[in-house]
C-alpha cells in the first residue's frame, strides 16, 4: 500500500478540529472554535465525552502516557491536563508566539511555531528550551513523534512531511487528504490526521 493512502475516515465530532493525539485506545481532538477537548473512539469516531479546553485558543495536543498537554496559541502557554477530569495540573510559557502542534518523545515535549518555522524541544518539568530545529516547509501546524523522526503537516503547501529529528531534513512527504491540514498523531503503524476544511479525521498508511 502506498504512502499516504487513506485507510478510512470519519467525522471529527468537532466543528474546528485542530490538535490530535492518541492514548492508544482513543483519539483526543482539540476544537478551536468551541474551546473543547473531545475523546472519540478510534474504531468509528463515536464521541465518548468532552470537557472544556484550558485557555481561549487551544490548538495542539499530545499525550505523555498519563496526562494531556494542550497548547494555547493565544497566550503562548502549554497546559498539562488530567484526561479523566479536565483539570489543569500545571502550565508554563512556550518560546513560541504561536504554539501549534505538540508532540512527546518519551522524555521531552516538542512544539511547532508556524511563524518562525521552528520545531522546539522543551523540558516537561518547567518548559526549559533544550534545542530547536528548522522546519524546511512553510507553515508547520500539526506534529507527532515517530521514533527517529517527526511527521509535520504544512497547511501552506498542503503536504504532510516526515522530517529528521536530528536536523529537520525532509525524509519523505505526501499530499494531505484535504485543504486545511491540522493535527497529526501516530498509533505505531498508521498516521491519523485532522482536517478543518472537511471536519474529518483520516487514518493514513505509512507503508
Amino acid at each position: 500500500m502506498a504512502l499516504g493512502t487513506i485507510l478510512r475516515s470519519f467525522p471529527s465530532s468537532s466543528s474546528d478540529p485542530q490538535g490530535l493525539t492518541t492514548d492508544g485506545r482513543s483519539l483526543w481532538v482539540v476544537d478551536g472554535l468551541n474551546d473543547q477537548i473531545f475523546q472519540i473512539d478510534m474504531r468509528d469516531g463515536t464521541l465518548l465525552r468532552s470537557f472544556p479546553a484550558p485557555g481561549a485558543t487551544p490548538r495542539g495536543i499530545t499525550f505523555d502516557g498519563r496526562a494531556l498537554w494542550v497548547a494555547d496559541s493565544g497566550v503562548s502557554l502549554l497546559h498539562q491536563v488530567d484526561p479523566n477530569t479536565g483539570t489543569v495540573l500545571r502550565a508554563f510559557s512556550t518560546p513560541s508566539n504561536e504554539p501549534r502542534g505538540v508532540a512527546y518523545d518519551g522524555r521531552s515535549l516538542w512544539i511547532v511555531d508556524p511563524v518562525t518555522d521552528l520545531i522546539v524541544e522543551m523540558a516537561p518539568r518547567d518548559g526549559t528550551i533544550l534545542r530547536s530545529i528548522s522546519f524546511p516547509g512553510s507553515t508547520p501546524i500539526g506534529l507527532t513523534f515517530a521514533g527517529r523522526s517527526f511527521w509535520v503537516s504544512d497547511t501552506a503547501n498542503n503536504l504532510i512531511y516526515e522530517v529528521s529529528i536530528l536536523n529537520g531534513a525532509i525524509l519523505q512527504s505526501f499530499p494531505s487528504p484535504n485543504s486545511l491540514a491540522r493535527g497529526l498523531t501516530i498509533d505505531g503503524r498508521t498516521l491519523w490526521h485532522a482536517d478543518t476544511n472537511s471536519d474529518t479525521i483520516y487514518q493514513i498508511s505509512l507503508n
